[in-house]
């Protein structure tokens, strides 16, 4: 009989995208591993989401009751901000939490103000909860060291470093083709060169250097396309000037059936982040062949290895070195191609069936 798990996530439409994505790539790894997978859903813990679990009874869901009847070998928590759930089934099935990263509990400003600290104090309960669980898994060796930092208790055998996997559905496209579905949700580019930056707008993202980058003389023809949170101008000034120049390109969160082509359409991703635990954009983007320009904030050059150009946050102005660092990619083909061939090889290592063999042996590390 094959292993048997069950992945705990939050509830739709509360999780973040990129949690949703891990969850996405965890249950295809495992099915190309041969494990039976089901999944549920649990509440954060904060009052609107524990209020949204009440009325939805979720402990009395069919699969986590089951749990209880012996019907799952491992319970994977797939977000360490569901940890406070582990007990519950501590003792039934063995209890696997996925950390993504710390940086709410390190990083500076990761949380706005006004309901910053009291999100980091709702964080606060799961974290502290995580020695329930059997084995943690890290995405990166930097946010498996940060866990080890940050609770000095865990013991290292019990944290693994497992990426994660990237979604199949990128694959490269000609940018004729990619234009063409584009113009299917009504999305016209402008003819210039394309510079794409995906996400949020939280503060390790960065984005006030990429609005500086973008006003470097060197790259006044080019133009930023934004997939997700719309930056506000009130944060941001350097947006309407972007705007009134015709060089900023502002979409909005969008589904993959536009995230795909939109790589696909754009000549260079510019990932300058203070720090992530991961970095999907970066793995997408190599995947889709589309050149990166990164800086080392957090797992970002270990996620990217030689196929990006990375820039250290530390040089004296990394604004002006990462706007050159994106030219030199817009204006050296032979670099670009070289990027594009490195990018493809290095993802190849972050394929489903890749972190499905990674997480097998984490799995069998529990016996």
């Amino acid at each position: 009989m094959p292993v048997r798990v069950l992945i705990l996530e939050p509830f739709p439409g509360q999780r973040w995208r990129s949690i949703t994505r891990y969850a996405d790539g965890l249950e295809a790894s495992l099915h190309l591993a041969g494990l039976h997978v089901v999944r549920a859903f649990a509440p954060w813990w904060n009052p609107p989401a524990i209020l949204q679990g009440i009325r939805r009874r979720w402990w009395r869901a069919l699969a986590v009751r089951s749990v209880t009847s012996g019907e799952f070998d491992i319970v994977h928590i797939a977000d360490h901000a569901l940890a406070h759930h582990a007990g519950r089934f501590k003792g039934r099935a063995r209890v696997v939490v996925t950390v993504h990263d710390v940086l709410a509990k390190t990083m500076p400003g990761y949380f706005r103000r006004p309901l910053g600290p009291l999100k980091r104090t709702f964080l606060r309960h799961p974290l502290g909860r995580l020695g329930d669980a059997e084995l943690l898994l890290a995405p990166s060796s930097f946010s498996r060291e940060a866990v080890l930092h940050e609770w000095p208790s865990v013991d290292p055998s019990r944290a693994l470093v497992v990426p994660n996997p990237v979604d199949p559905a990128f694959q490269p496209m000609e940018r004729r083709q990619a234009e063409s579905a584009l113009r299917e949700f009504h999305i016209r580019l402008p003819e210039r060169p394309r510079v794409l930056s995906v996400g949020h707008d939280g503060t390790y993202k960065n984005l006030h250097a990429l609005l500086e980058a973008m006003q470097w003389p060197g790259l006044g023809h080019a133009c930023l396309v934004r997939a997700g949170t719309r930056l506000d101008p009130r944060r941001f000034p350097a947006v309407r000037l972007l705007a009134a120049e015709g060089r900023l390109v502002e979409l909005g969160p969008v589904p993959d059936q536009v995230l795909v082509p939109l790589y696909a359409a754009s000549d260079v991703l510019a990932q300058p982040s203070l720090a992530e635990g991961f970095g999907y954009p970066v793995l997408e983007a190599m995947q889709m062949r589309l050149p990166v320009v990164s800086s080392d904030g957090g797992a970002l050059p270990e996620v990217a290895g030689s196929a990006a150009v990375i820039v250290s946050l530390a040089v004296p102005d990394f604004s002006a070195t990462f706007a050159r660092a994106i030219a030199a990619l817009l204006e050296d083909a032979h670099l670009a191609d070289r990027l594009r061939e490195a990018g493809a090889a290095r993802a190849a290592a972050f394929s489903t069936e890749a972190v499905g063999r990674h997480l097998l042996q984490a799995y069998r590390s529990m016996a």
